[in-house]
Formats: structure tokens, C-alpha cells, sequence
């Protein structure tokens, strides 16, 4: 077997004497993991039976189903390809205009039918993808709905040994019940991120900071992603609470390992909030030769294939072929004065009270004259 320590070792001394944001950095092939960013996203809905769960609930209920399925998005985004014996990997940065689209089918009957999803590279400098989560994947107007629709960017640097990421953007969930008002959760801001273990490596993933939920009912919950300290303590352990409202004393409390078992409790009474070990449900692809050119798995494809047989030379010459591409679109953008236009979502330009997790655009959706503008991506048809 390749040792490649040397290249690590060099490429970690990069990190360590780079300045700013280092989201524009190639790692070395041996470093990638053959999957795009972009497809990332699809694991908000490792858990769909979680996620229909919300609207069968009322109240502060309904507050802790929504965290419930937010702490089950955790496992598969940040942890399932580091654990055991396994190391984190570097996925492709997306393209503008990438897409990834999925299904999954409700099999065990629980009454959502189907649920379906999509993700768009909607800017590149900065790096922002837009997600959206439809259940049902066709709406029942006799049947509840949820929606979930955001955006998210990373914002990377590096310190003491490890790549710290910081996540802009949001998620927000609506819920649609026949007869009733829609209630709205809004999940902000995005976990923080440290990738550990790069001089060793036994690459992982760390999460940081507090996350809130808030509900268009007043309810609120908030998770903290504690650290381990240098000497205590455990990895990945968490903490939190759920509150009627923002000056209220918790009703429920949250306590665990987000990477196995996390606990609610109520006046005493513990129950498990999500065991991670619990198999996530099957996602359906289209058949790749029904795919377009700019979806993720068509793409990508060729410099995976190349990453899988262990030819890191050919899966570095085909990305870089995908790459110089993209900057040569981006120069004739530029040149003909032409702007991009996402797929799937526009551009909306915040109301005042909501203008959390608003990310930037991209100057080639309006031009120059865009730079600098901050709003949130709505799918542009939701049925």
C-alpha cells in the first residue's frame, strides 16, 4: 500500500501557512472522497418517518419532533464516513448550477407516501448551496405536508492542527396541517465544524457552538455541541433544552452523544430522543443515463471511478478538466456580460425581521452589481 504521510505532512503545512478563507484550496486526490458537497445536503432526510413525525404533533410536542429529526440529519452529515476505523475525506466543491436530486418511499406505510429533494449549487464565490425537502412528494390536500427549504455556506480556516469551518445560512420547516394555521421552524445558525485528527491521519469531525429552533408559535429549543477538553470529557456530546418560550424555564432537556444515543427529558423522565444507530432509509437516484450533465453523480462521475480504482493521476487530471472548464464559463460570463439564472431556486431579498442566515450572492446571477446582496433561496415551485 502508497504511504502517503509525505503529502499529507506537506499538505497540512499549507494549511497551517495559509491566510483567509481556504474553501478555494486542492487537497491532494488522495485526500477526496469521490462525492460532491452537494450531496451532503441529502442527509437532512436520512430519516423521513422523523421528519413526517412533526406534523402528527401539536405544541411543545411538535418542538421536540422537530429536534428529534434535526439531531437525526447529525450522524450521516458529519460522522457515518469517519466512524469505526474510517477517516474523513475532502468531497469536490460543487460547480455552479450542480444539482443532486432524490426520492424515498414510504414502505413501511406510516403515511407520507413519498418525499423527495433537491439541491442546487446556486453561488460559487461564495460557495452557497440551496437544499429543499418535499413530503409529500405530491401534495394531498386531505393530508398533512411539510416543507423544508434553505441554504447553506462554509466559511474555512485553519488552526492549532485543525480546519475550523464556520456554516452560514439556515433551514427552515413548514409544517401544513388541513384545517389549521402553518407553523414555521426556523433551525439557526448551522452547527460549527472542526476536522481533527490531520497529523495523525484519523480524520473526524467535531461539532461546535449552539443551534436554535424557533417556532412561529413562540416555542424555542436550542443544542450546544460541547468539546472535548484537553484532558475530560468525551467527544460529541451535547446539551440542551426546549422552552414555551424564550424566557421560560425549560421544559425539556436534551443530554447525549450525537453520534449514538441522545436522551429528552422530562421532570426526571428520560426517553430517548434519537438512537444513531438506526439504519437511514433508502434514497432513490435516477438511473444516471437519465441524468444532465450538471448532476452530481454524471459529473463527478469519471474522477470517482478514477478515486475508487486507487488512479489518483487520472482522478487529478479529470478534475482539473471539470475545473478549468467552469472558469473558462465563468470568464465568457463575464466577457458577454450573460448572468446565471439556478434551476430550481430563486434569489429573495430578506423582510426585515428575517433576515437570519442570509447568505450572499453570487455577482454572476446579476453581475458586479450584485455583489454584496444578502437573501435567503426559496425553490421556485413547491407543487
Amino acid at each position: 500500500m502508497t504511504d502517503y504521510s509525505g503529502e499529507l505532512y506537506k499538505f497540512v503545512s499549507q494549511l497551517a501557512t495559509a491566510t483567509g478563507d481556504l474553501s478555494k484550496m486542492t487537497a491532494p486526490s488522495f485526500l477526496l472522497n469521490g462525492y460532491s458537497l452537494l450531496e451532503y445536503s441529502l442527509y437532512w432526510n436520512d430519516h423521513p418517518d422523523l421528519f413526517y413525525d412533526i406534523a402528527k404533533q401539536s405544541d411543545q410536542e411538535q418542538m421536540v419532533a422537530v429536534l428529534r429529526w434535526f439531531v437525526s440529519t447529525l450522524y450521516g452529515s458529519f460522522h457515518s464516513r469517519c466512524a469505526g476505523d474510517n477517516s474523513e475525506r475532502k468531497p469536490f466543491n460543487p460547480v455552479l448550477g450542480e444539482t443532486m436530486t432524490a426520492e424515498w418511499k414510504d414502505t413501511a406505510n406510516k403515511g407520507w407516501t413519498s418525499a423527495s429533494m433537491v439541491v442546487e449549487q446556486v453561488s460559487h464565490h461564495p460557495p452557497i448551496s440551496a437544499f429543499a425537502i418535499k413530503m409529500p412528494a405530491q401534495k394531498d390536500p386531505k393530508k398533512p405536508s411539510l416543507l423544508m427549504q434553505g441554504q447553506c455556506g462554509q466559511k474555512t480556516t485553519f488552526s492549532s492542527g485543525a480546519i475550523k469551518v464556520v456554516q452560514v445560512g439556515r433551514a427552515r420547516v413548514t409544517v401544513s396541517v388541513p384545517g389549521k394555521d402553518d407553523v414555521e421552524y426556523t433551525i439557526y445558525p448551522l452547527p460549527e465544524l472542526t476536522v481533527a485528527g490531520l497529523l495523525t491521519g484519523k480524520i473526524f469531525v467535531e461539532l461546535l457552538g449552539k443551534t436554535q429552533i424557533k417556532s412561529s408559535l413562540g416555542h424555542v429549543a436550542e443544542i450546544e455541541f460541547i468539546p472535548k477538553g484537553w484532558f475530560t470529557g468525551d467527544y460529541f456530546q451535547v446539551k440542551g433544552w426546549v422552552k414555551s418560550s424564550p424566557k421560560a424555564d425549560p421544559t425539556y432537556l436534551i443530554s447525549g452523544d450525537w453520534t449514538k444515543r441522545t436522551i429528552v427529558s422530562k421532570k426526571g423522565e428520560q426517553t430517548t430522543l434519537f438512537d444513531a444507530s438506526v439504519e437511514p432509509h433508502p434514497r432513490i437516484y435516477k438511473p444516471l443515463e437519465q441524468q444532465g450533465e450538471l448532476e452530481s453523480h454524471k459529473l463527478w462521475g469519471v474522477v470517482s471511478q478514477a478515486l475508487k480504482d486507487g488512479d489518483y493521476a487520472k482522478a487529478s487530471h479529470e478534475k482539473t478538466t471539470i475545473e478549468e472548464a467552469q472558469r473558462k464559463i465563468r470568464r465568457e460570463r463575464k466577457e458577454s456580460g450573460k448572468t446565471f439564472t439556478p434551476q430550481y431556486f430563486d434569489f429573495v431579498q430578506p423582510r426585515d425581521n428575517d433576515k437570519e442566515g442570509a447568505t450572499q450572492r453570487d455577482p454572476q446571477q446579476a453581475g458586479d452589481d450584485a455583489s454584496g446582496e444578502v437573501g435567503h433561496w426559496l425553490l421556485k415551485q413547491v407543487y
